[in-house]
Order: C-alpha cells, then structure tokens, then sequence
C-alpha cells in the first residue's frame, strides 16, 4: 500500500472530517500479491480508525484474506 497524496493531520478533525480527509489517499500497488493472503496493517495511533477503515477496505476490496490491525497507541 502506498499513500498517493499526504493529506493535512488529523489531530483537530471530526471522526467525520477524518474519513473524508483519508479517502482515496492510499492506493495498493500490487493486488496480485495480496490476493487470499492474511495482513496486518500497523498504525502508530488508533482515534477514530479513518486510516485503518479505509486500508481494511481497500484490501478486502482487493481480495485480500484476514485482515489483522496493531496500533501502538491508543487516542
């Protein structure tokens, strides 16, 4: 996965406000390589879970297998 455009921190925004400001900022490079694979995604802070919810869906779009999430913190 590979974020295509740097999008303005999420620190001050509404849970709403975050999920319109993450969408479509990432893109997987590869789907062939993540079809019925298991991934888990690393997120340094876990808030509202825009990052994690937008990743989850593009890899489950892209048929990806389970989907594991490992925050470090959580806000």
């Amino acid at each position: 996965i590979k974020r295509i455009y740097f999008t303005k921190t999420q620190t001050k925004l509404t849970k709403f406000q975050r999920a319109k400001n993450i969408k479509n900022a990432f893109k997987i490079t590869k789907a062939d390589k993540i079809k019925d694979k298991n991934i888990l995604v690393i997120d340094d802070v876990f808030t509202t879970g825009s990052t994690v919810n937008e990743i989850s869906e593009m890899l489950k779009n892209n048929n990806a297998g389970k989907i594991y999430i490992l925050t470090v913190s959580r806000a």
